[in-house]
């Protein structure tokens, strides 16, 4: 009978729906001055009659589980048997108007339903989600503490009983006592649930409390429930340390000498850390292909240190940044602190888009286009804490704007149409901003940004074209073709390179004044053969099928996202190809494309061996292993090439041999690992 009863979130929904649509109905068929057919207005009515009655069965068998407090449950169960009573009483009206009966009084008593059904949903909501949850009064952002001392803070009131209120009281309190456990007080919390007392102080086990917190996010008994608002790492951590500490009542964080991780932890919870230390916790790292993207549309991209997740964008000297641009930005606006636009194009029109990047600590628009008007969008950025405005067109009215900045602390507007008496009266009334004077100290020399490469494919049969442009027309664009470093006295780029043979490509950008820009490079890989047919020697995963064995010759590279559907996948099996040509070839080179992405399983060949089919079976030409990748994480595409010295084929078979299994130093150890590959090319 319990899982008759669990299905009642399942069946309540259905009365809910249909009897909306039908008021919509009726809504819109006065609107239009029609009646509506009596056929549909019957079947409405009667659907959500048997649906409601349905969902007052199985509400009453879970009521009877005892997890819901009584008197909640029945104000719920009574709102529910009178909208049924209600939806009979509609239907009975709804035949005596098919009859053509007067139905004056059908209309008010359908709205009249209409509001009992939202006081029984939301009387629902408040059973299975806690207070507020239609009204909103419940928040869903992390604790913030407000404690004045770390130190002096109570450890069970101060810190773990918000905790619990915020993450577990939903479903643990005087309405909803899930596993008969209440969470709304320590008394309750040592009574325990149905499982006995949730307090343990045996020092070689943490509680039942914290193992369920512990479970896989899709276990059951994993608390909170997985579709709940799940507990932040440093929230566990508190609760760990808590346990550690026999669950301590009345003691202070003084009182146990919180280590130092400990106090940042701490810190960190009561909103006495700084945002950077906060949010190292809060937020995940953003995919490596989100950068990438960013780096080839012109953008620098640098994380604050090695292992935190905020970062500092750069698209300084850029003078084609469009509303795409941000649009991208945008897509991971919360991770980043810096945004360097220093003598681009950016202006007030595009000022808007500054509006999504709530974490914002640091604004650089030297030299831009922008007036007063953009400080209406930058005002919002509550975070930001410096602002370099020099060079700009601002004046005396900006000032007003920067009083309301609350973070605000540092001011650089030297070369703007604010004058320095202007500044230093405002530094005079205003002790927590300070304007900065001397441009020296603010504005480093320029570096270029990296050139721009422009090309259909990185792969071609006969030859293909690149064109290279530079953000300054007038800066001079020095290249090489060899794989070497490109410096001023490399060959100068005048027109569009016509490349016929394989290259490695590597840009860089120089101009007077300017530091010399980072490199842009990229690899041209030539094919001069083609074979006749094309044959996998084992299928491809069904979730990575991409055009087939035609994937490996069809000079279509893969990006470093192996779901873009032109990459083909094997899970721990060895894998290659079959290829024939229609007459011999001398073949110098076999160039094998292949993926690495240790995160998502995926690891470079172990091997690859090359065979000569011939009517008397077959011959090893070449093979070549290789060093498995450590750990890192890096997602990374290569070409694997192997050395034929020019000898004449026509049937080739190509095997490439997987690791089959992760390595131990991987998150999974001995789990199936994968092989991807999407080219094969003949030289």
């Amino acid at each position: 009978m319990n899982i008759i009863g669990n299905l009642h979130p399942v069946f309540v929904h259905l009365p809910i729906g249909i009897f909306v649509f039908g008021f919509l109905l009726e809504l819109y068929y006065l609107a239009i001055k029609k009646a509506l057919p009596s056929e549909i207005r019957r079947f409405t009515l009667g659907i959500t009659l048997v649906s409601s009655l349905i969902s007052i069965a199985t509400g009453l068998i879970i009521a009877n589980q005892g997890v819901y407090d009584i008197d909640a449950v029945a104000l719920h169960r009574n709102l529910g048997i009178l909208f049924s009573l209600g939806t009979l009483v509609l239907l009975v009206l709804a035949k005596k108007i098919a009859a053509g009966a007067p139905s004056r009084f059908y209309m008010p008593a359908y709205t009249v339903l209409l509001f009992i059904l939202i006081a029984a949903g939301h009387q629902g909501g408040t059973l299975t989600h806690g207070e507020g949850f239609i009204t909103g009064t419940f928040s869903e952002s992390e604790i913030d503490l407000k404690i004045a001392s770390v130190e002096e803070a109570k450890v069970y009131t101060d810190l773990i009983q918000p905790v619990l209120d915020q993450k577990c009281v939903n479903c643990h309190n005087q309405n909803k006592t899930k596993g008969k456990l209440q969470l709304t007080s320590y008394e309750m919390l040592i009574k325990g649930g149905k499982n006995g007392s949730q307090m343990n102080s045996d020092s070689e086990r943490l509680n039942l409390l914290l193992e369920r917190i512990h479970l896989e996010p899709e276990d059951d008994l994993h608390m909170p429930p997985n579709n709940k608002l799940q507990l932040l790492t440093d929230e566990k951590s508190l609760l760990e340390w808590w346990a550690a500490n026999d669950f301590c009542t009345n003691c202070s964080v003084a009182s146990l000498a919180p280590d130092a991780n400990w106090l940042e932890v701490l810190r960190r919870l009561t909103n006495s850390s700084t945002p950077l230390e906060k949010w190292k916790s809060k937020y995940d790292r953003v995919p490596e292909s989100w950068i990438l993207e960013l780096r080839e549309r012109g953008f620098s991209v640098h994380p604050v240190d090695r292992d935190h997740p905020m970062l500092r964008i750069s698209a300084r000297g850029m003078k084609t940044l469009q509303t795409r641009d941000f649009r991208l930005l945008k897509k991971y606006a919360a991770h980043i602190i810096e945004i360097d636009l220093s003598y681009s194009n950016f202006n007030d029109e595009l000022a808007p888009q500054l509006e999504a990047f709530e974490n914002l600590l640091k604004l650089d628009l030297p030299h831009t286009l922008i007036t007063d008007k953009a400080l209406s969008s930058i005002q919002k950025l509550s975070n930001l804490n410096a602002f370099n405005g020099f060079g700009t067109a601002l004046n005396a009215a900006a000032l007003n704007d920067f009083e309301n900045m609350p973070e605000l602390s540092n001011l650089y507007l030297a070369s703007t149409q604010i004058s320095e008496k202007e500044m230093a009266e405002f530094n005079a009334q205003h002790a927590s901003i300070t304007i900065h004077y001397i441009p020296n100290e603010a504005f480093p020399e320029s570096t270029l940004t990296p050139p721009i490469l422009e090309y259909t494919s990185t792969l071609f049969k006969d030859s293909t074209e690149v064109k290279i442009s530079s953000t300054f027309k007038e800066a001079a664009i020095h290249y090489t073709l060899d794989g070497s470093a490109p410096d001023s006295t490399s060959q100068v780029y005048e027109s569009p390179l016509h490349l016929s043979h394989s290259s490695a490509l590597r840009v860089r950008s120089y101009l007077e004044g300017w530091k010399k820009s980072p490199e842009a490079a990229a690899h041209f890989r030539k094919a001069s053969l083609t074979p006749a047919t094309v044959k996998l020697l084992a299928p491809a995963h069904r979730s990575y099928t991409a055009s087939g064995a035609e994937t490996l010759i069809d000079l279509t590279h893969g990006s470093l996202d192996h779901k873009d559907g032109k990459w083909l996948g094997f899970e721990a099996m060895h894998t290659g190809a079959e290829v024939t040509f229609d007459q011999p070839q001398s073949i110098n080179t076999i160039s094998i494309s292949a993926l690495s992405a240790t995160g998502s399983w995926i690891f470079f060949p172990a091997a690859i061996e090359v065979y000569e089919i011939t009517p008397d079976g077959q011959r090893l030409l070449e093979r070549a292993t290789y060093e498995a990748e450590g750990p890192g994480g890096e997602v990374k595409q290569q070409f694997f090439d192997l050395n034929l010295k020019s000898q004449s084929v026509a049937h080739l078979k190509i095997v490439v041999k997987s690791r089959m299994k992760n390595p131990a130093w991987h998150a999974s150890p001995g789990s199936p690992s994968w092989v991807f590959m999407d080219e094969i090319l003949f030289n």
